[in-house]
């Protein structure tokens, strides 16, 4: 279950948490695309692609269109629970050596579930590359020491996101109204 989940009293029933994602640099911390977490397990998908959408207000759109008919009646959230922002996290593997706010092993761990929620086959120097970095990180917030023990190790795990960003991409449907054609 990702850390950022909150029990509280309506723990048994299934509930969807509503997260950002930040893809352009200049957009100020602001989400680009958003989607929905089903039960803190798994993104709202359809025929393998993920939904994202463009506005918070089509959540509701984005929940209709799920495989799954029993998630259809889950509340949709009124409020972004986290913003996973890519360019950051692209930043800090490239130039930083400390991750403070968690925001790199976040981004892998969301990455990790989108990847698993395509059914993407994982290429094996992606999946070496960017497990044992996402290990690191969970015990450490200082970086720069692993990344700079082996020549080129920054530069293997920015491919490697991008890789993972890229087979995202390439499976994923974007909602911009709430057509639901």
């Amino acid at each position: 279950m990702p850390s950022w989940v909150r029990t509280d009293a309506a723990a048994d029933r299934p509930r969807a948490w509503l997260v950002g994602v930040r893809l352009d640099p200049e957009s100020a911390g602001d989400s680009d695309l958003y989607t929905l977490y089903l039960d803190a397990e798994r993104p709202v998908a359809t025929a393998g692609s993920i939904i994202f959408f463009s506005d918070p207000a089509l959540a509701a759109a984005a929940l209709a269109r799920d495989d799954d008919p029993a998630v259809r009646d889950m509340a949709i959230p009124d409020q972004v629970e986290i913003v996973y922002d890519v360019p950051m996290a692209l930043y800090l593997i490239a130039s930083e050596n400390v991750d403070r706010d968690a925001i790199v092993v976040n981004v892998l761990n969301v990455l990790f579930d989108l990847l698993k929620a395509t059914g993407v086959p994982w290429i094996a120097s992606v999946k070496d590359v960017l497990y044992p970095f996402a290990d690191h990180l969970t015990f450490s917030q200082e970086f720069g020491t692993y990344l700079d023990a082996v020549s080129g190790r920054r530069q293997e795990v920015v491919n490697a996101v991008l890789w993972g960003i890229g087979a995202v991409a390439s499976h994923a449907t974007v909602l911009r109204d709430a057509d639901p054609g």
